[in-house]
């Protein structure tokens, strides 16, 4: 939704002729990356204090102001859609602390193939070996904003070992990035596991099982998200 947008003009004869204002969906949110190109657009630069229109002149900036703040939303209404799955092509890599021994090799690689079916046996998932604090990670190579991340894990056995794993977003190449969601025992009988992570920003998405002696196995990870750099008020 387009935020709304409250203009006032102020005295020509400063060099801030316009104040704008933009409220997002809490009262008083200045957006500011909407505030520079707007500004930009009417050759303005905001004021400290509002004051009344008074001239005809001052109107007609206003005006203008109105056709830029109408035209901005369009296009940020545009680009805000609902974050989508990041495709997890060859621009991303994906990591684990291990590989079992197996043939074909369960490498990291298995968890962003695009195949959900949540068989070990049928070779398409990652596993490591069994070891303290297994991990799993992928490297989106630039920071984004993650809406969520979705979990497959192996049904056709063994599915309880991806309890208590932790699902971990930031910039830490280490591990020792913020949670997002644990596994628990109420959803290990799951083979989707969701993870809302509401907006966490990082370029790291780690999976590890902290303090246990433990196989890793991940049959798929999906994340939605979209890179910091997108321009979006939300």
């Amino acid at each position: 939704m387009c935020p709304w947008a409250h203009v006032f003009a102020a005295p020509l004869s400063s060099w801030n002729p316009l104040i704008l204002l933009v409220a997002g969906e809490q009262t008083g949110l200045l957006h500011t990356r909407l505030l520079r190109p707007l500004l930009l657009c009417a050759g303005a630069r905001p004021a400290r204090s509002p004051a009344s229109v008074s001239s005809g002149a001052e109107m007609r900036l206003t005006l203008l102001l109105l056709t830029c703040v109408a035209a901005a939303c369009a296009e940020y209404s545009f680009r805000c859609d609902k974050p989508k799955a990041i495709h997890l092509n060859t621009s991303v890599v994906a990591t684990q602390s291990s590989t079992f021994m197996d043939v074909p090799v369960p490498g990291p690689e298995r968890a962003i193939d695009g195949n959900k079916e949540s068989s070990y046996m049928k070779h398409r998932c990652a596993h490591t070996q069994q070891e303290k604090d297994p991990w799993w990670t992928l490297d989106l190579r630039k920071v984004h904003r993650i809406h969520s991340v979705v979990i497959w894990n192996r049904m056709d056995a063994e599915s309880e070992r991806l309890l208590g794993a932790e699902v971990r977003v930031g910039n830490s190449a280490k591990r020792n990035n913020l949670v997002c969601g644990v596994i628990t025992d109420t959803e290990i009988s799951e083979a989707t596991i969701f993870f809302p992570c509401h907006g966490m920003m990082g370029q790291y998405v780690d999976v590890v099982i902290p303090g246990e002696i433990q196989f890793l196995q991940l049959c798929e990870v999906e994340v939605y998200g979209v890179p910091i750099d997108t321009k979006c008020f939300s």
